[in-house]
């Protein structure tokens, strides 16, 4: 999770990053990440929330992520017919899980820009994507508070190709992950998914955005990869 504040480069006139979560600068990272379906499937069976904080009152209006295809079948995205995001408040501090659902949007391919990054998993050579959908109407969240934000992806075959949320470039955060079979949230700390949120923020009065982003850089706890050595949950390649 990374906390907004800190200065960001911009996106469009009025706009900020206001979360960053960027994919793995690593080529050799591609690939690696949580699969994330909308639906039941007979494997690949889940569904993939990752937390984040605002610092400050936010409006969201524009949702950035990168993702891929299993590549068992196809090295494209010829198998995914629709795209969910969703925003739930986070409950629980420790280990939060998604609480009220407070924004979804259901997104056909041709609503999306999805264009390739001309990066490909080394193992399956499944093309790595980077999405970006704006909002029909902007999303106004409150700051100090946690979120979770779940992507996922409907597929024509759910017997094909699961889609992947490509991993980021942070690790230790918090996530939380559905499984369609038990039709519920259990929460899970490993590398956060890639994606970027984008718009504007109204700093607390007498409150700096440089004072702030120090404050949520140093509150911002960030470990090893050593948690790749740990057991491989179902939920993801690694």
């Amino acid at each position: 999770m990374m906390l907004a504040g800190c200065a960001m480069p911009r996106h469009a006139q009025g706009d900020i990053v206001l979360v960053s979560q960027p994919t793995l600068a690593d080529a050799a990272g591609v690939g690696l990440g949580f699969f994330s379906s909308s639906h039941a499937r007979p494997n690949r069976n889940y569904k993939r929330g990752d937390d984040f904080a605002l610092l400050h009152d936010s409006t969201i209006t524009t949702v950035r992520w990168w993702g891929l295809s299993e590549g068992r079948i196809f090295d494209d995205l010829r198998n995914f017919t629709q795209y969910t995001l969703e925003v739930f408040e986070a409950q629980g501090a420790a280990a939060p899980l998604p609480g009220a659902l407070l924004w979804s949007a259901t997104l056909a391919p041709t609503e999306l820009s999805i264009i390739p990054t001309g990066r490909r998993a080394p193992g399956s050579g499944a093309s790595e994507y980077r999405y970006e959908s704006t909002l029909a109407s902007a999303l106004p969240l409150r700051g100090g508070r946690s979120y979770i934000l779940a992507i996922s992806a409907r597929a024509n075959n759910p017997s094909g190709d699961a889609w992947q949320w490509q991993d980021g470039q942070l690790t230790g955060g918090h996530g939380a992950n559905y499984s369609h079979a038990t039709r519920t949230w259990s929460p899970f700390q490993d590398t956060d998914s890639a994606f970027e949120l984008v718009g504007t923020s109204l700093p607390s009065p007498g409150v700096s955005l440089a004072f702030a982003g120090a404050a949520g850089l140093a509150s911002f706890s960030r470990t090893t990869r050593g948690v790749r050595g740990q057991s491989t949950p179902p939920t993801r390649r690694a």
